[in-house]
């Protein structure tokens, strides 16, 4: 409320935009309106005129680190300080790239505080290394700064990003545990890849128990490329003197060696190992079981809803003696259950069949009709203990109509396992139907090396050691050999690889 004569000051702000040129005007009015008492409202403006003059000079400068480094995958984070050199106030505009094209993020926004002259805003950046990178790799981060008083004033800093090595490298034995007579050398291979993002330098060591004679490929650290590996071998010598039982163990560790300027001094770093065991064989000679599907007989079956039990009996139509014989029967099917599928066996010997032993229950609450598949894992040994495995994989009609297996329906040879192999491979093979069957081995030339068997064999599955011997018992050399199989009219042959 003013009373007649008094006067008032009113202040105004009118703010020069930080972007406006040299001779921008604007206009700033000031509305005032009065209630008189009796003659109502009054009105009157009054109005001024703001010109921008150049008075704005800009400058800045940006410092910050200069160099950071991290593992792959790592995230890392830059610091920075914006600092206005300009003669008045201003902000300044931020920008960042990565040369290698790494993600790269200012923390915050991307624009400073308003500074004065001689203040600074500290800004920071994240840098994600990426997971692939190798230790070779050095990116280069740039954060650079625009005054927004003069668009044409600008400071760029760089920090450079490096890559820690990594060191990492797996060792893996390709060769199984073997056996071997006094005096005899074995050979076993091991695969040394390097996991790292480095090149490094990569060697083996070699533990032994107890110390038996070896020789090995390494001797000095071999360059393994970032993803590559490299194939070494041991060589191990039983001793002449070795008794039937003695056993040795081989362990093979990768290490690889840093001389990285990075790091400083080189040093040695063991990574893994992997293991392999020499026998000496005690002596016993067995000739191999051979065991397949001998029959079945239903002994309940509780009709299409019930329970059917079944006994299933296993053949042994190999030469030697099966003992410690195991089966477990495995299915696919969505509706069956087999509430017990572990079934043991007694010792059979050539020739002879498991009938009136363990049975399998099915549980055909929810059967659709029709047949159905199971297969058997069934492991056994010889008489000397050596492990063999079969899979025998029938398929059953009906109960009611009698649920006789089906007969496998095809012929089959499989690859042998391992390949390469040293010093024996496993050969599996099926026949859509029994009869005479051979299994024969050749060299590369064509010359008949092995005879594994020439016989009578009954439909399904069959497997086969060949332990690297000719039919005279002497050790064939390493290379290339040829096994065919041969049944009813059909025959097919498969290449497998002999190391020592």
């Amino acid at each position: 409320m003013l009373d007649p004569g008094d006067t008032a000051i009113v202040a105004v702000g009118h703010v020069v935009p930080l972007a406006a040129e040299d001779g921008d005007k604007d206009t700033l009015c000031a509305f005032l309106t009065t209630f008189l008492e009796k003659n109502g409202p009054y009105l009157d403006t009054s109005c001024v005129v703001t010109t921008a003059i150049a008075s704005c000079v800009g400058g800045v400068d940006v410092t910050g680190d200069t160099y950071l480094s991290g593992g792959p995958g790592d995230t890392l984070y830059a610091d920075f300080m914006v600092q206005n050199t300009g003669s008045g106030p201003d902000r300044f505009l931020l920008a960042t790239q990565s040369d290698l094209g790494w993600p790269v993020s200012i923390v915050g926004s991307d624009t400073t505080d308003l500074l004065g002259p001689g203040s600074s805003d500290n800004v920071e950046v994240r840098v994600i290394i990426p997971n692939d990178a190798s230790c070779e790799a050095l990116d280069r981060v740039d954060l650079d700064a625009f005054s927004l008083c003069d668009p044409s004033v600008w400071d760029r800093a760089t920090v450079e990003i490096g890559v820690d090595p990594v060191c990492a490298v797996s060792v893996v034995a390709h060769t199984e545990d073997s056996t071997g007579a006094p005096g005899q050398t074995m050979r076993y291979y091991f695969d040394i890849a390097n996991e790292g993002n480095c090149g490094f330098q990569y060697g083996i060591l070699v533990y032994q128990s107890p110390t038996w004679d070896t020789a090995y490929a390494i001797t000095s650290p071999v360059q393994i490329p970032d993803g590559g590996e490299v194939t070494v071998f041991v060589d191990v010598t039983i001793p002449g003197g070795a008794e039937p039982g003695d056993e040795h163990t081989l362990t093979v560790c990768g290490s690889c060696y840093h001389d990285d300027p990075r790091i400083g001094v080189a040093k040695r770093v063991e990574i893994a190992c992997d293991s392999t065991i020499t026998r000496v064989p005690t002596g016993c000679e067995a000739d191999q079981p051979i065991l397949s599907l001998g029959g079945y007989q239903t002994i309940n079956y509780g009709g299409p809803s019930g329970l059917w039990e079944v006994q299933v009996a296993l053949k042994n139509n190999g030469p030697g003696k099966a003992e410690a014989i195991a089966a477990e029967m495995h299915h696919d099917v969505a509706w069956l259950l087999i509430p017990d599928p572990v079934c043991s066996y007694p010792d059979l010997t050539p020739g002879s069949s498991s009938y009136g032993y363990d049975s399998y229950t099915f549980d055909l609450q929810n059967y659709p009709g029709g047949s159905f598949n199971v297969w058997f894992d069934v492991t056994y040994t010889d008489s000397c203990g050596n492990p063999y495995q079969v899979r025998l994989d029938p398929t059953f009609r009906d109960p009611a109509e009698g649920g006789v297996p089906v007969p496998a329906s095809h012929f089959a040879l499989h690859q042998n396992v391992p390949n390469p192999f040293n010093p024996e491979t496993s050969i599996t093979f099926e026949l859509s139907s029994g009869g005479n069957t051979e299994l024969m081995i050749y060299n590369a030339a064509g010359q008949l090396v092995k005879t594994l068997w020439q016989g009578s064999l009954p439909t399904g599955h069959h497997t086969f050691l060949w332990n690297g011997e000719s039919d005279r018992g002497t050790s064939v050399p390493s290379g290339s050999y040829f096994y065919s199989l041969r049944n009813g009219g059909l025959t097919e042959t498969r290449r497998m690889v002999l190391v020592r």
